[in-house]
C-alpha cells in the first residue's frame, strides 16, 4: 500500500474509482447485511443449544454447522469486499484476501484462498522465523502445527480456538505428507483428474466444515454434543431448532453451496478493473461476458438493486462476528 500513497494520482478524483468502488461495495454489503446475517439465527440455535447442554439430531446439527460455514464466510469475504471497495473510491488498491477458499482442492491451498493476509503474516512473521522448511522434515511439520496453534491462539484465549489452529496444522502437515509420497502425480492414480478435484474439494470441504465447529462452539463439551449429531450419536430434544427442518432452509443451504462452488467470486468479476498479481492470472481465466463487470447500464441497474436489497436489510438485527476475536 506505501508505494501508493507516494504516486500524486492517488489524490485525484476519478469516476471511474467510483463506479468500480460502488460496484464492489454493492456485492460486499449484500454478501454481509443479506446472506450472512440471514443466516445468524439458525447459527444461534444450533449453537446455542448445544452449549445448553442439547444433544442435537442428525439433521439440526448439520443445518446449523452448515449455516455458520457459509455465515463466516460470506460475512468475512463481505467486509474484505467493502474494505476494498472504500479504498477503491479513493483511488487506493489493496490486497485481494479472499480468492474463493471453499473451491480449494486441499487444505495447503485452502489457505492460500481463505484470509490471505493474515496466512502471509503467519508465514512471514511466525512459520519462517521459526525454521520454516529449512530444518529438516520433522522441524517442518512442527513449524507448521506450532504456527497454526498460534494463529488459533490470535482469535481469542479460548481452547477451542486453540484446537482449531493445531487441527489446521495437522491437516497442512498431512497434506504435505501425501504431496510429497502419495499424490497421483507421483504414482498411477486410477480415478480421472476431475473426478480427483472434485473429490478433493468435497473433502477439503469436510475438513473446513469440522474445524468451523471448534471455532464456533462455546466450550469442548459443546463441540462434543455437536460433533455427536454430525455423526448421528444425538439423541433427545434440541431447544429451538424447529426452523432448521424446513425445507426452504434446507434449499437456501444447498443453493448456497452452488453458489460457492459454481460461480465467480468479486475479484473475478472485477478483474479487468481491479489489478491483482499475476500468479493469480491462471485462477481467472477469461470468462463469458455476463461474468465480466462493465461499466454499462445493464451492470448499473445489478449494482443498484444489490444496494437497495441490502440497505432495505438493514433494519434487521445483525450479528457481529468478529466481536469475539
Amino acid at each position: 500500500m506505501m508505494p501508493q500513497f507516494a504516486e500524486p494520482r492517488t489524490y485525484r478524483f476519478h469516476w471511474d474509482n467510483l463506479a468500480v468502488g460502488l460496484g464492489i461495495f454493492a456485492i460486499g454489503l449484500f454478501k454481509k447485511v443479506v446472506i450472512a446475517d440471514g443466516l445468524s439465527s439458525h447459527v444461534g440455535d444450533v449453537f446455542d443449544a448445544a452449549a445448553a447442554g442439547n444433544p442435537l439430531y442428525f439433521t439440526d446439527a448439520w443445518a446449523g454447522v452448515l449455516s455458520y460455514t457459509f455465515q463466516i464466510y460470506f460475512d468475512f469475504s463481505g467486509y474484505s469486499d467493502m474494505a476494498i471497495a472504500l479504498a477503491r473510491m479513493f483511488g487506493i488498491i489493496l490486497p485481494l484476501n479472499f480468492n474463493s477458499p471453499y473451491k480449494a482442492v486441499n487444505i495447503i491451498e485452502f489457505w492460500r484462498r481463505w484470509h490471505m493476509t493474515l496466512s502471509r503474516f503467519l508465514r512471514d512473521y511466525l512459520y519462517i522465523p521459526l525454521g520454516g522448511n529449512r530444518q529438516g522434515k520433522f522441524r517442518r511439520y512442527a513449524n507448521l502445527i506450532l504456527t497454526m496453534g498460534i494463529g488459533g491462539l490470535w482469535h481469542g484465549a479460548a481452547w477451542t480456538f486453540v484446537f482449531w489452529g493445531l487441527f489446521h496444522g495437522l491437516c497442512l502437515g498431512l497434506n504435505h505428507l501425501w504431496q510429497e509420497f502419495w499424490a497421483p502425480g507421483r504414482r498411477r492414480w486410477p480415478l480421472p483428474p476431475l473426478l480427483t478435484r472434485w473429490a478433493g474439494t468435497v473433502l477439503t470441504f469436510f475438513l473446513v466444515i469440522l474445524g468451523w465447529v471448534l471455532f464456533r462452539a462455546v466450550g469442548l463439551k459443546a463441540v462434543g454434543l455437536i460433533f455427536g449429531g454430525m455423526f448421528g450419536l444425538g439423541s433427545g430434544p434440541t431447544a429451538g431448532t424447529p426452523a432448521l427442518l424446513k425445507a426452504k432452509d434446507w434449499i437456501w443451504l444447498v443453493g448456497l453451496l452452488a453458489f460457492v462452488w459454481i460461480l465467480p467470486n468479486a475479484a473475478q468479476l472485477f478483474r479487468d478493473q481491479q489489478p491483482y498479481p499475476a500468479a493469480m492470472k491462471d485462477d481467472w481465466s477469461p470468462r463469458s461476458a455476463w461474468q465480466r463487470w462493465r461499466m454499462t447500464p445493464a451492470w448499473a441497474c445489478l449494482t443498484a438493486l444489490l444496494l437497495a436489497a441490502a440497505i432495505l436489510s438493514l433494519s434487521r438485527a445483525g450479528e457481529f462476528l468478529y466481536y469475539n476475536f
